[in-house]
């Protein structure tokens, strides 16, 4: 089971780029691992010996993992959109009192909010990303899986991805 969640973190560490390498790394070990489960299957049914059956959990192993992928960057896309739109209300507040919107999201730690959170994504802390070009507008943005960068933009309200 280690071997799952290992090998789960891994496929998930490696999507974070422009090119889905997590994704194709994926399809790879799974078409392998559908290969190496029929021939030992093979083996098993054609020697009629259970001594290879054992060997069948090992791509098992590999489908759960490559299916628990994506449960898991689910959970984690959820987090960070609420983390987010944790955020987002803080710069909101802050811009109501001030009448200008926070050149840093730093400027929002311990006024508007305890501490600036970071993103569910991955295994590592990554940050968000905040940029504002006059008083009336910002935008907020991380990194998803597979290349998606999530943005909000403060004008239109909405989230928007972006690959």
């Amino acid at each position: 089971m280690l071997a799952v969640v290992f090998m789960t973190l891994a496929i998930m560490e490696l999507s974070f780029g422009l090119i889905p390498i997590g994704l194709i790394g994926s399809v790879i070990v799974l078409i392998q691992s559908l290969i190496l489960g029929l021939i030992i299957l093979l083996v098993a049914l054609r020697t009629k010996s259970r001594f290879y059956i054992p060997f069948l959990v090992f791509p098992l192993l590999i489908l759960i993992s490559i299916f628990s992928f994506f449960i898991v960057s689910k959970i984690q896309s959820n987090l960070s959109t609420n983390r987010a739109n944790k955020l987002i209300e803080a710069i909101n507040r802050f811009h109501k009192s001030n009448h200008k919107y926070p050149a840093r999201l730093d400027d929002l730690a311990g006024k508007q909010i305890k501490s600036i959170p970071s993103t569910g994504q991955g295994i590592g802390i990554r940050q968000f990303r905040y940029r504002t070009d006059t008083t009336s507008r910002y935008w907020l943005s991380y990194d998803s899986y597979l290349g998606v960068t999530n943005w909000f933009n403060s004008e239109t309200e909405r989230w928007h991805s972006e690959d």
